[in-house]
Order: structure tokens, then C-alpha cells, then sequence
């Protein structure tokens, strides 16, 4: 589920608005900020790889105690915080970019329908 950033307006709504058609080049424009609490920072390249498969601008943004032991693209965010998983998502929110955000886990996988 997406969220807009601080007016929280789900995709679908901003369908709707859009004329009820797809405007696909609205959502070319829009960033997404995808932030999740991890403790496993090994994961995260393989989720960068899955994700850049398609066209829409995106970020992630990724918070918990163990720091990456390689150099991480720009596109990928880490902050050192140590403290519950719910807590690490509030702070991931507060340092994100994106026009929508979305929470995930650091083993989720993406497909196409």
C-alpha cells in the first residue's frame, strides 16, 4: 500500500482525480520512498536490482543497527538507529524524499502481474 506523504493519498485515490484514466506520465514524475527497519543489510542490493526493472523514481530508505559493509548507491539510504522496528520506520519517514511512501521488509521481492 502507498501513502502520500503527509496528506496520505493512496495511489488508486490519485487515479481517480487524474480524470479516471491512467496518466501514466504523472507517475513518471512522482518519487517513491520505500523504507523499511533491517537487520539485514546483505539484502538490500538484490531489492535495489529487483526494483530498477522499472520507470518510476524511487528510494530506499532502510533503518536499523547494522551498517552495510559496502559502498551503497545513491538511490539507497541507511540510518544508524538502534530501537523497536516501528520506531526505525518512523525515523526512515522523517528522512525520506518521496512524494509517496511505502513500507516494506528488507526480504520483500517485487514482481510484475
Amino acid at each position: 500500500m502507498l501513502w502520500k506523504l503527509k496528506k496520505y493519498r493512496t495511489i488508486e485515490q490519485t487515479k481517480i482525480k487524474c480524470r479516471n484514466k491512467y496518466n501514466f506520465d504523472f507517475f513518471l514524475m512522482i518519487k517513491i520512498s520505500l523504507i523499511g527497519s533491517s537487520i539485514r543489510p546483505e539484502l538490500w542490493l538484490s531489492l535495489n536490482d529487483n526494483l530498477s526493472k522499472n520507470k518510476v523514481s524511487y528510494e530506499l530508505v532502510f533503518v536499523g543497527p547494522f551498517k552495510p559493509n559496502f559502498n551503497l548507491p545513491q538511490n539507497i539510504k541507511h540510518i544508524e538507529y538502534f530501537s523497536k522496528p516501528s520506531q526505525c520506520v518512523e525515523k526512515g519517514i522523517m528522512n525520506s524524499d518521496g512524494d509517496y511512501i511505502m513500507i516494506i521488509a528488507d526480504d520483500v521481492y517485487f514482481e510484475d502481474p
